[in-house]
């Protein structure tokens, strides 16, 4: 009777030893899959934020391209008022000397 309870246990703790070990194979795999679905996240939040990115650098571009333009309408203006500052004072220089 003592060896068949010793079997009975031995087969017992075989099939919990077989259990336990589908279980943490099971546990692996579902591992893996969350690993590949988390990876998944990241490379799409990594094209969201990058997309993002390229979206702002493409909207500081074109400000950049108005405020070089601005200026230049600016440098335009300034040099012009200057040289008819300039056209204003030789034509007054020039009415002082003729008389």
């Amino acid at each position: 009777m003592g060896a068949r309870l010793e079997l009975v246990q031995m087969e017992g703790n075989a099939r919990i030893f077989d259990e336990m070990k589908e279980l943490l194979v099971r546990q692996k795999q579902a591992g893996e899959l969350e690993k590949e679905e988390l990876r998944g996240w990241i490379i799409r939040e990594d094209a969201r934020f990058r997309e993002g990115m390229e979206t702002r650098q493409a909207a500081l571009t074109k400000q950049l391209v108005e405020v070089g333009s601005l200026r230049e309408g600016l440098l335009d203006e300034v040099r012009t008022a200057a040289r008819k500052d300039v056209e204003i004072k030789l034509g007054d220089a020039r009415a002082a000397a003729a008389i």
